[in-house]
């Protein structure tokens, strides 16, 4: 995981698979099924692939909302 900007206000916009995987307590496997169900929305830089935390979080909600 990314280390935290040292300001108390700043939270990363975008982590990488393997960031998103931990937070979400997933595999690699799931977490690209998830990507591929259009639950995650990710964000491409050249190579780099993001994954935007906007979309974690609303991925958590519903999944903690029984959806």
């Amino acid at each position: 995981m990314p280390k935290p900007i040292d300001h108390p206000k700043y939270e990363p916009l975008l982590v990488a698979p393997k960031d998103a995987c931990i937070l979400l307590g997933v595999g690699n496997t799931k977490l690209y099924e998830l990507i591929k169900q259009r639950r995650l929305e990710v964000v491409k830089f050249g190579k780099a692939t993001r994954i935007t935390i906007a979309s974690i979080h609303a991925l958590a909600s519903s999944i903690m909302m029984g959806a």
